[in-house]
């Protein structure tokens, strides 16, 4: 039993660990993909993360006591900044489509060749 008890544990570790990685590495190679407002909006989750470190800094920093859960403080925000993500590139992909993925015009078609009029022997 006890070993099951630390599997499930490694689990959740792992997870969590790659949730924050996730979140980190998404958001930045989606940055570099983008340009403008979607810049911006990928490198959220990265700036959200900063800011509750920075916060749970400060807190530890005032009252040692403060921020005993710290690290689901940090795997709930990198889960949000993942969906966040996610969402980020259904948005982007459906406001900027491909240039043939909705044409409705028909190319011209390519003249036909002219007929050549058979002679008929009598």
């Amino acid at each position: 039993m006890e070993f099951l008890a630390v599997l499930i544990s490694l689990i959740f570790v792992l997870a969590a660990l790659g949730l924050v990685v996730g979140a980190i590495y998404g958001s930045v190679r989606m940055a570099r993909g983008c340009e403008g407002g979607w810049r911006k909006a990928a490198l959220l989750p990265v700036i959200a993360l900063g800011l509750v470190v920075a916060n749970i800094v400060v807190g530890i920093a005032i009252d040692p006591t403060s921020h005993n859960l710290w690290p689901f403080e940090i795997v709930m925000v990198s889960a949000a900044g993942v969906v966040w993500l996610g969402l980020l590139r259904l948005l982007r992909n459906g406001a900027a489509p491909s240039p043939t993925a909705h044409t409705t015009t028909v190319p011209p078609a390519a003249p036909a060749p002219p007929r050549r009029r058979r002679r008929h022997s009598s």
